[in-house]
């Protein structure tokens, strides 16, 4: 395995979890009961669940929260946290879900003919449909983008590599090539806030200031053992930008 110094880099140049972030561990977690017993939500977070375990070939009993946090985890390691094979899963996820003639509808007829009021669609749909996934959100910037308080995903995963590679890049990547509507999603991993802004290219996975970051030290892929001279044993939670030719996933 990798040395790590206590510090967090690796000594390949890659980074290991360093230290806790996002909100303090004394702040109580949000109440999100009222967004898993609306029936939109309900329904939404059903038809997400089944679409994972489609994927993995892997059924559940009961649709909850932490059932989709850890099917999501397991996409990962089934491909081996293979950055581009799991955007690639997890937009075939998004396809499930939400495909079949809606996409191309709304891209021939929203996102070709009336940009700006695809982009504002898609926020408000986004701004609706997605409370149960990351909590309490507002639309700002002529209802454009979409402010998430407190990333619900993100910190029951605890984990840069589940946002980057499992929301971020195929979320972009979907939107962009299915809906025809570019989205730029910037995540904050000091309080775990998140802006979705419709109708911004991201920026080159090199210059993404959402690559290159550790991982927490909470994360549950990461091995945090640590040794007896201060050294972290290296784990496969890695968070760099994909540098092969084909990068719009």
């Amino acid at each position: 395995m990798m040395m790590v110094s206590s510090e967090g880099r690796a000594l390949g140049g890659s980074y290991a979890p360093r230290q806790r972030r996002g909100p303090p561990t004394s702040l109580p977690e949000p109440d999100y009961s009222k967004y898993d017993e609306n029936i939109l939500n309900v329904f939404l977070m059903a038809r997400f669940q089944r679409a994972l375990e489609r994927e993995l070939d892997m059924p559940t009993e009961h649709v909850e929260f932490d059932q989709i946090v850890s099917l999501s985890h397991k996409i990962r390691s089934e491909y081996n946290h293979d950055p581009l094979v799991v955007r690639q899963r997890v937009q075939a996820v998004f396809e499930d879900v939400f495909g079949g003639v809606l996409p191309m509808l709304y891209k021939s007829i929203f996102a070709e003919r009336v940009p700006r009021i695809s982009e504002q669609l898609a926020a408000i749909a986004t701004s609706i449909g997605s409370q149960w996934l990351m909590g309490p959100n507002e639309l700002t910037t002529q209802m454009r983008t979409v402010e998430i308080e407190r990333c619900r995903f993100l910190e029951a995963s605890g984990c840069v590599n589940a946002c980057v590679n499992g929301c971020k890049k195929p979320t972009e990547a979907f939107m962009s090539n299915s809906m025809g509507v570019d989205l730029y999603i910037e995540p904050n991993y000091e309080d775990f806030s998140c802006k979705f802004q419709f109708g911004q290219q991201p920026p080159p996975e090199s210059d993404d200031p959402a690559f290159g970051e550790p991982c927490f030290l909470q994360c549950p892929t990461a091995t945090r053992a640590m040794k007896s001279d201060g050294f972290l044993l290296g784990s496969k939670c890695e968070n760099t930008p994909f540098s092969a030719p084909n990068t719009e996933l």
